[in-house]
């Protein structure tokens, strides 16, 4: 995200993140001092306070190492409410189990052991977030470590809120950019983590990650996709 943003040398910018997005957009807005006006959540944030024990993560990542497959699959529709469509339903869990699990464990494991107090003491940034109602958001709690912290709720949907019911979310979503930017000088950048209708997910090519992104700039108009691809090192083939 940070190396998107820096590329393309954009100073005023509004970072997305769904889910475990929330914490890559955190951790690039630290990397993005003074580029960065505002981050907007899609289901996330629910506490910025891990309740979590050690044990409790190190048991959840042992049982999906071992049967990644099946258990990726069952948290993934258990995400949804019973009246979700099953057809999305099925495509989204089959889409994830289908992923790389040295990339997907990886992923998670850094999830689950990454704090994001610190750096939201750090960029002092204001934080929206659109999240459905099946989980309890701490918004109090959560005000301790960001001041300008605010929730729009999506009733009726699961996690996955913006491909769920995307007209909401695509109203709920324009509000909160302008509730974070008074202005068209905006730039809309967003990099896809798994495969969606409108970006592909991050993808691994031998040593090489390859990853999506969508520009799209207030001003003039204009969207253009970006394909990047980072060298890694020290990852297995």
């Amino acid at each position: 995200v940070a190396a998107v943003v820096n590329k393309l040398k954009l100073d005023k910018v509004i970072l997305i993140g769904h889910s475990m997005g929330g914490s890559v957009i955190i951790e690039a807005a630290k990397r993005l001092k003074g580029k960065v006006i505002g981050l907007v959540g899609a289901d996330t944030y629910q506490n910025f306070k891990d309740g979590w024990t050690t044990e409790q993560k190190e048991g959840f990542l042992k049982t999906i190492t071992e049967k990644f497959v099946d258990v990726t699959k069952g948290f993934v529709k258990s995400m949804f409410p019973k009246t979700a469509d099953s057809v999305l339903v099925n495509r989204i869990a089959d889409d994830m189990s289908s992923a790389l699990p040295q990339v997907a464990l990886s992923a998670m494991r850094n999830l689950f052991f990454y704090d994001p107090i610190p750096a939201l003491n750090e960029i002092q940034l204001p934080i929206i977030s659109i999240n459905c109602d099946m989980y309890p958001i701490a918004i109090e709690e959560n005000k301790k470590y960001v001041d300008w912290f605010n929730v729009k709720m999506m009733k009726g949907v699961g996690h996955f809120v913006m491909l769920e019911d995307p007209k909401k979310f695509n109203k709920l979503l324009k509000e909160s950019i302008d509730e974070l930017v008074n202005s068209n000088d905006l730039i809309f950048v967003a990099t896809g983590v798994t495969n969606g209708d409108l970006l592909k997910g991050v993808k691994k090519d031998r040593s090489v990650l390859i990853t999506h992104s969508l520009i799209m700039n207030a001003k003039d108009k204009s969207v253009r996709f970006a394909e990047n691809k980072y060298k890694l090192t020290g990852f297995g083939p």
